[in-house]
């Protein structure tokens, strides 16, 4: 069996066979096929391919190694490395678990993972596509590790907990919506009350309009929205 090489794939589909080389530099790679049948068989292919992977390593510069790294430097934050994240975003069977923030895209034109970071109305976002870090794997790491660089940067609090952010509204003000709410007092009664709900993310809370009329119980909702989005 042939020793394996660094940035060598054996080619086996339907009608091509032969080995693809492929050679990284700061997140642009480099490839070319070599067939079988052009170059005399597997082995004089697999020869061609690690001679071109050299030959384009001194082209570009990159000193020639074997041994394979994730491609990112060390950190001296609180994000976690490579091999963490796929040890840690799998199940016990081994396959993907869903992230927050982290969607796959396939177009026709394109295939990869979109990253976005959500903090007070505002998105961060970020295309990773598949051909530029060599796989859906690699794409979807260097996604999820984006996601967790930019929230340490803007100081949201890592969780893969997913919460409703600001709710549609028939007042004008997002977040605050006027409705009958139902509901059953102390005495064990039935009631319908019109009210203001603010909800924001994970928090909910009403104003009663019976209670206050409804220019004053905007102006408490208004107040409360404020103290709400203040905690956040």
């Amino acid at each position: 069996m042939d020793p394996i090489e660094k940035g060598i794939l054996r080619i086996n589909n339907k009608g091509r066979q032969g080995y693809r080389a492929r050679v990284y530099l700061k997140g642009h790679p480099h490839s070319k096929l070599f067939s079988d049948a052009k170059c005399g068989g597997p082995a004089k292919a697999r020869d061609k391919a690690i001679l071109w992977r050299n030959e384009k390593e001194r082209e570009l510069g990159k000193k020639r190694s074997n041994s394979r790294i994730s491609g990112f430097k060390k950190t001296n934050t609180s994000v976690l490395s490579i091999k963490e994240l796929r040890k840690n975003n799998t199940d016990k069977k081994g396959y993907s678990c869903k992230e927050k923030g982290i969607s796959r895209f396939d177009r026709s034109d394109a295939h990869g993972y979109h990253a976005k970071v959500y903090l007070k109305g505002t998105m961060h976002s970020k295309l990773f596509s598949d051909s530029i870090w060599g796989g859906p794997e690699k794409t979807r790491d260097a996604a999820i590790l984006w996601r967790n660089e930019k929230e340490n940067e803007i100081g949201k609090i890592r969780s893969n907990k997913h919460v409703a952010g600001l709710q549609p509204t028939n007042t004008g003000v997002l977040g605050i919506k006027e409705l009958r709410k139902e509901y059953t007092d102390k005495q064990g009664y039935f009631r319908k009350e019109h009210v203001l709900q603010i909800t924001i993310q994970k928090h909910k809370t009403c104003v009663s309009i019976r209670r206050y009329g409804l220019k004053k119980a905007m102006e408490i909702a208004l107040q409360k929205k404020k103290e709400i989005e203040a905690r956040l």
